[in-house]
């Protein structure tokens, strides 16, 4: 019951997330700058800046996890042979 709770509020977290980028994307171009509305967003910079951090550290954090598999299988067939 609590990883249902947990995954729900991920969900709900992820669609607002989703919602205010788009917003900021597709609105903030159309705006004033005088308009109240330009104090939720920040600079048009920063909407692909974001995205584009994001995807370098999730395709590091990928790239480290396939190194560690690969030298943890490594020294894990050399015991396996060591033991034969």
């Amino acid at each position: 019951m609590h990883s249902k709770i947990v995954g729900y509020f991920l969900f709900i977290i992820t669609i607002l997330l989703y919602i205010y980028y788009t917003l900021w994307v597709y609105l903030k171009p159309f705006l004033n700058k005088n308009n109240f509305l330009n104090k939720f967003f920040f600079d048009k910079y920063w909407a692909i800046a974001i995205p584009c951090y994001g995807a370098c550290i999730i395709y590091t954090i990928i790239m480290i996890f396939i190194g560690l598999v690969f030298i943890l299988s490594y020294k894990y067939e050399e015991e396996k042979t060591k033991n034969e």
